[in-house]
């Protein structure tokens, strides 16, 4: 963890001592905080979920509580493994794509990368309802030039000249983002 998680770390655990019902006071933060340098935060707060659930299936609160409890809490999530997919999550899983879905794919996250490095805000808050909007935008232009290069490849043999595939590109991208400018506008 790093310093400006501190605020966060505390919070989940002061929600931790407090379902195991003990007192939390400052030189039990500051133990906590330096025994779990090496964890992240993101698996600290799992820890806490974890740790948890597990008391819902108890006797009641630990007698003692201590840095090795979080740790071994950690070690217990690392061996669970994730199950096996059905094969029907196996097969929503799996990809149809072609080499054009690729090329598509890696245009559109570089299109995404340079744009958003420009400007951060560029397509709304990060998870909003603005930014998703905008990116099926930005995907539906992707698939329609993927689709493009289909029909226009019909031997397979990737004849297309790249001078055309990035006209085509920058004409899908370009209205895209004009529908983005002119919806942020509105």
């Amino acid at each position: 963890m790093i310093e400006g998680e501190r605020e966060e770390f505390e919070r989940q655990l002061a929600i931790l001592f407090a379902g195991v019902d003990k007192p939390l006071g400052e030189a039990a933060r500051e133990a906590f905080w330096k025994g779990l340098q090496r964890m992240e935060l993101v698996e600290f707060a799992r820890c806490v979920t974890h740790l948890l659930a597990d008391l819902e299936s108890s006797d009641g609160p630990p007698k003692r509580f201590s840095l090795a409890d979080i740790w071994h809490a950690k070690r217990e999530l690392r061996a669970k493994a994730p199950p096996k997919p059905t094969p029907t999550q196996q097969a929503e899983l799996a990809w149809d794509g072609d080499r054009w879905d690729l090329r598509a794919n890696t245009r559109l996250f570089k299109h995404v990368t340079r744009t958003l490095s420009a400007n951060p805000r560029r397509y709304g808050p990060p998870w909003s309802g603005t930014m998703r909007e905008h990116t099926r935008r930005l995907v539906a232009a992707k698939n329609a030039w993927a689709a493009d290069m289909r029909d226009l490849d019909d031997q397979g043999a990737d004849a297309i000249p790249e001078r055309t595939q990035v006209a085509i590109w920058q004409d899908y991208i370009g209205r895209a983002e004009q529908s983005i400018a002119q919806q942020a506008l509105a």
